[in-house]
């Protein structure tokens, strides 16, 4: 008789096929809502200061940002197809599969209930039962028809389940085609979009590359100034180390709080805030409500010029008009001061760790305060082609560090 066992068996291997996929595609269309979320920001950002006719090096950097989260995106469009495909066989097969045990399943019911009924009618049942040699073989023979009937049942409900099953993943493949369809017709969507932004990106190209005498002009100014901040920034890392030595002298401690592990003689409370920074490394969040980094850490190709590159000792994020900045986790105001090209800076400790915000126009924090994490610092400066850009870098003691891997996702 046939074996339910390798129905249960095939049954639970569709199943983690399916699960699989499932987890895969799950993760594709989180990532697919993270790039989209990325591509909108930017293009509200750049609607923002579409008015303004000259094209600016921001723009250009967005362009940049968006192409390549547009191809991602078309990346993952076409995974996602991909993926559908191979459900969609799977699927197929898994039909092919369940229309042959049903079949087989059918066959041995209809041989099994021309076996019962004629083996269930009142006067063969009796005669059966009657014609045995003795007592014991009686009751075996009742017993066989009664396991005859049981089995006639569970049969059945075999075949119920199975036809169930046949229908559902029928029902599936005929989903997974319009989301197919669907998610084509997206690519398309995107492609066309893609292409947009690269003409988009050639027109913006050539307005900046007549003016490359006067971005080399700007390009040298800024590396001026940003020499200047970090000379600054290097120089109050120095005062604060000492201070925190001398204040730690002042008050008697006979051991200072520090290890291999601190720059910073601190406190206990100090220290403990220092810890706390450093385990939500990742898990920070951004020093603004909503923005995009227009220029990552370290080292760059400019956009423009030919074989040139530039430094970020932070990120720079590109903000709305009027927007605030804010700290990134609780800490102390150690320094607000002014600094050529970079408006007001302030200057935030947390334990061992600093955080460092330039470019704001108008301060809402004074030196002593302690700031709660997202705390608005004050408003961003908006320059004059109405873009507002925040930098933001951090400090481990005298190490510079990457911000970007420090923020949130």
């Amino acid at each position: 008789m046939f074996q339910s066992r390798p129905i249960l068996i095939f049954c639970i291997l569709i199943f983690f096929q399916i699960s699989v996929h499932a987890q895969e595609r799950t993760q594709l269309e989180a990532n697919k809502r993270q790039i989209e979320s990325e591509i909108q920001e930017m293009n509200k950002l750049m609607n923002e200061t579409k008015h303004q006719k000259s094209a600016t090096m921001n723009k250009i950097r967005l362009l940049d940002k968006s192409i390549k989260a547009q191809v991602q995106h078309i990346t993952q469009i076409n995974t996602e197809i991909g993926l559908l495909d191979n459900e969609i066989v799977k699927k197929n097969y898994s039909i092919r599969d369940l229309q042959a045990i049903i079949k087989e399943i059918k066959k041995e019911y209809a041989a099994l209930i021309v076996l019962y009924q004629k083996g269930n009618r009142p006067v063969d049942k009796a005669a059966f039962i009657l014609s045995s040699g003795n007592a014991l073989q009686a009751y075996r023979r009742l017993k066989h028809l009664r396991e005859l009937s049981m089995y006639r049942k569970k049969q059945a409900d075999v075949l119920r389940h199975q036809t169930i099953e046949l229908q559902k993943q029928k029902l599936e493949i005929s989903n997974l085609k319009s989301q197919k369809v669907n998610l084509k017709s997206g690519l398309e969507s995107e492609k066309t979009k893609l292409s947009s932004s690269r003409t988009e990106r050639s027109k913006t190209l050539k307005e900046l590359s007549k003016k490359e005498s006067e971005i080399q002009k700007n390009l040298t100014v800024k590396k001026k100034q940003a020499a200047e901040l970090q000379r600054t920034i290097e120089r109050i890392i120095a005062e604060e180390i000492a201070r925190a030595e001398r204040e730690r002298k002042e008050s008697g401690s006979e051991k200072p709080a520090k290890s291999e592990k601190y720059t910073f003689s601190m406190t206990p409370e100090e220290q403990a805030l220092s810890d706390d920074f450093a385990k939500n490394s990742g898990k920070l969040p951004w020093p603004v409500e909503r923005g995009v980094i227009s220029e990552g850490f370290g080292e760059h190709p400019h956009p423009v010029l030919k074989n040139i590159k530039t430094q970020n000792n932070g990120i720079n994020i590109l903000t709305y008009k009027e927007s605030f900045a804010r700290s990134i986790f609780e800490g102390k105001v150690t320094r607000v001061m002014k600094v050529s090209g970079y408006n007001h800076v302030i200057i935030i400790r947390h334990g061992d760790y600093l955080s460092v915000y330039s470019n704001i126009r108008e301060v809402l924090v004074k030196v002593g305060d302690n700031v709660r994490i997202k705390q608005s610092l004050g408003v961003i400066e908006t320059n004059q082609n109405s873009e507002a850009e925040v930098q933001l870098q951090i400090w481990k003691g005298k190490t510079l560090l990457n911000p970007e891997l420090w923020l949130s996702k």
